[in-house]
């Protein structure tokens, strides 16, 4: 039945108001569409307003390729979203993931019935004509003025894939996941809806590797960096690699087994083709006299100095790594080396972003990976990125590097039994399968998102037997070498010739005086929220005690009581973590691991109360930990940035005096016969 979608223009202007207010950004990127949306002239597609026999709006699709005609909705679109709903399990979501939007009917008949303890819905919709149409169909201004209703709409899989990252980098807290989906509208592009629901998983996990395994990890990492910015800050920095090897070719070395097959090949390919290998395979090159141009490192444990001690480096090989190495590491390389800056807000308060920003993704082998595409490589072989235990030997990593225990065969309930539980995957070459665990399906998922995100990039696996990667094509290394490898490219010169200057001239640089300045004012911010968190400690001690006092006295708190407590509470948290940007920055950063937990915490508690007294008793209660782990951590990071600037700023009005840090002589710099020392 023919639908007028004129009378709907009023709707349809109220709710571009609202989108124009609360998603300003969004509304930036439909302004093509909405031209087209006003002259309806959508070429390859059309779309005609119908209602259907419940007398509800409907929205008929079609183009012509692929060819499809189909309705968005069914005869009932309400009763249609209501059993959708009701199939799935959303009683204790934390997060809806809703795909295929359509005219809204799904997101209409959820927020219905939304608990408590759903505390974000992702809407995701490929076509944003349908969107529109759905603007103009229904009244959405409560729902895109919600905060915590979150909208992907068109995009690329690459850019949608950001969308997922920046959302769950607020949103890693939740372990109850849900999905929903429109089916027809899904129906329309369901490559694009695979991708999206396949991405769910890497990058929630990226996200959480971002705030750091735990706070003492993040601890670590940010008191290397201090450590560390004497060589860091007179290094020429990552940035100056960036897109410099558009149309040439890379292997990238992992420490998978499957390396064990290649010595010969690679010792005789020389210097024709760049290696990028990672820190556990400079042992077995240096046995079997292989010279890597660029060796990664990423772990800021002191274990990475072990694959570095006693290893002659050649003239060739630079360490590309991120300021959080542990100092030792870093001097143990004896060897060129180029830093980048990490993706944490902290780098720019100690002005490191002139280095680069980079993100290397969870392990040494996926940032070579990451490595290759941000160097502007086309066409990137991969040699021991095997992802899984070794065909019928079950050996896990590459023989000959510094811990033969690593290297040894395991059994089959010795890999079940193992702490990243084991599991069955096809191979690449799908004749067969490999046991793999979490940890290297992680990974595997992230070269998966550089490939689609990379697509004039040529991504060749060497592994047959390893875990499959989709998206790789697979070949022999000689071959490989041979369809790709014929130009001889010699990285060295050209590395050094790009890394050479002097550091200390770079004009991107952030002044000493003023990082210094940033510095005392982080240590000022921090110093006053560690004692407002001592006040908050002693008041929820001496609430609780009042609480348990009335409640055996039969006269339990009002929930106004209650309430007047909680607004202290979260007014101190919220101008901490939300209106302080020099404390959320950089002390509140490091400290987001716990901050996590914590919110995962406070959003569970809604499923766990029936009654708003003891809700909010316990809301209130479990706050303690919040300012109890500010008390456990702060100090510590007070005191690292204290000797911090201290030890390295203050010392340093003329220029950084390496020594003065208390690292070794002849930090990182550029020269005319080395390169980067």
């Amino acid at each position: 039945m023919p639908y007028d979608r004129r009378m709907d223009s009023r709707l349809f202007a109220k709710n571009l108001d609202v989108l124009k207010q609360v998603h300003p950004q969004l509304f930036l990127t439909l302004g093509a569409e909405l031209e087209k949306f006003h002259s309806n002239t959508h070429f390859e597609e059309k779309f005609e307003w119908c209602k259907t026999a419940t007398d509800q709006p409907n929205l008929r699709y079609q183009r012509n390729s692929p060819p499809c005609v189909m309705d968005c909705h069914g005869p009932d679109p309400s009763e249609e979203a209501r059993k959708i709903i009701a199939s799935v399990d959303i009683q204790n979501a934390q997060i809806l993931f809703l795909f295929g939007f359509g005219l809204g009917y799904l997101l209409k008949s959820f927020l219905r019935i939304r608990q408590p303890k759903n505390f974000a819905v992702f809407v995701a919709e490929k076509n944003p004509q349908i969107f529109l149409h759905a603007l103009a169909a229904f009244d959405w201004t409560n729902e895109l003025a919600d905060k915590t209703i979150y909208w992907c709409i068109g995009g690329t899989p690459p850019e949608n894939r950001n969308k997922l990252h920046n959302f769950f980098l607020s949103h890693s807290t939740a372990r109850s996941l849900r999905m929903v989906a429109q089916p027809q509208v899904v129906g329309l592009d369901p490559e694009y809806y695979h991708y999206l629901v396949g991405s769910i998983t890497p990058t929630r996990a990226q996200a959480l590797y971002q705030h750091g395994n735990n706070v003492p990890d993040s601890i670590k990492g940010f008191t290397n960096t201090l450590a560390n910015f004497p060589r860091i800050y007179e290094n020429p920095g990552l940035a100056r690699l960036k897109n410099q090897f558009q149309g040439k070719v890379c292997i990238s070395l992992a420490a998978g087994p499957d390396l064990n097959h290649h010595w010969e090949t690679l010792r005789k390919l020389g210097n024709k083709i760049p290696i990028i290998a990672c820190d556990t395979t400079l042992k077995p090159l240096s046995n079997h006299g292989i010279e890597a141009d660029i060796i990664t490192a990423i772990e800021r444990d002191l274990f990475v100095s072990d694959f570095f001690k006693g290893i002659p480096i050649p003239k060739r090989t630079t360490l590309i790594a991120p300021p959080l190495l542990i100092p030792e590491s870093l001097s143990a390389f004896d060897g060129d080396q180029v830093y980048y800056a990490q993706a944490v807000p902290f780098s720019e308060i100690l002005g490191l972003d002139f280095l680069g920003r980079f993100f290397p993704a969870w392990s040494s082998g996926n940032m070579n990976i990451n490595l290759a595409t941000y160097m502007g490589f086309s066409t990137i072989i991969m040699v021991g990125h095997n992802l899984a235990y070794a065909y019928k030997t079950q050996e896990s990593h590459v023989r000959g590097t510094v811990d033969p225990d690593r290297e040894r065969p395991r059994n089959d309930e010795e890999i079940l039994n193992s702490i990243w539980s084991g599991e069955k995957i096809r191979t690449q070459d799908g004749t067969d399968e490999v046991w793999t665990n979490v940890h290297w399906n992680m990974y595997r998922y992230h070269i998966e998102y550089q490939i689609v995100e990379n697509p004039s990039v040529t991504f060749i696996t060497t592994s047959p037997k390893g875990a499959r990667i989709a998206g790789a094509t697979l070949m022999s290394l000689p071959e490989a070498i041979e369809k790709y490898g014929q130009e001889k490219f010699d990285l060295y010169p050209v590395k050094r010739k790009l890394l050479e200057g002097d550091p200390t001239k770079d004009q991107r640089k952030k002044p000493l005086a003023d990082i210094r300045k940033d510095t005392q004012q982080v240590i000022s911010n921090t110093s006053e929220w560690l004692r407002v968190g001592r006040e908050m400690i002693l008041k929820i001690e001496d609430w609780s005690r009042q609480i348990e006092i009335q409640k055996n006295n039969g006269n339990p708190v009002s929930l106004a009581w209650l309430d007047r407590a909680l607004d202290q509470v979260l007014s101190v948290k919220v101008q901490a973590i939300e209106n302080d940007p020099i404390f959320q920055n950089t002390s509140g950063w490091i400290l987001r691991p716990d901050q996590l937990a914590f919110e995962r915490d406070l959003h569970e508690l809604f499923a766990k109360h029936t009654n708003d007294y003891d809700l909010k008793v316990d809301f209130l209660m479990t706050h303690l930990k919040l300012f109890k782990f500010w008390d456990q951590y702060l100090p510590l990071i007070l005191e690292a940035l204290q000797n911090f600037e201290k030890s390295t700023l203050e010392k340093s009005r003329d220029g950084l005096s390496y020594e003065s840090a208390g690292r070794p002589e002849n930090p990182s710099t550029v020269t005319s016969e080395h390169g980067v020392n």
